[in-house]
């Protein structure tokens, strides 16, 4: 197998597995650009907060916002306000609701006729 083989064969293992999975993200802060142990500089660990996105997040958790569905709690939640046309596709399946039926709805709901 050549260099390319193994990187696209492993390439496409990854993509597999984060597909399969539900990812989370670990954000890392630099206490002090120093790089010494045991000071934490208050102020850019704030900076980093913030231009992270994270204090953003927290607050809008804590406006009472969620801040991420699964494709089910999402079809479910917001099915109700559709104009029923979904809700008649989906009779009989037993399988959760799809990214697809997710999307589906998204058009439906901001579709304006």
């Amino acid at each position: 197998a050549t260099v390319g083989g193994q990187f696209k064969e492993n390439l496409n293992n990854l993509l597999k597995k984060v597909s399969e999975t539900g990812p989370h993200y670990i954000r890392c802060l630099k206490p002090n650009d120093e790089a010494l142990p045991g000071v934490l500089v208050r102020k850019r660990v704030i900076e980093q907060l913030k231009y992270g996105g994270v204090l953003e997040a927290v607050r809008v958790a804590r406006s009472g916002f969620p801040v991420r569905f699964d494709h089910a709690a999402f079809h479910e939640r917001y099915r109700v306000i559709s104009r029923g046309r979904l809700n008649e596709a989906r009779r009989g399946k037993e399988d959760a609701p799809s990214q697809a039926d997710c999307v589906d709805l998204l058009d439906e709901l901001t579709r304006s006729d």
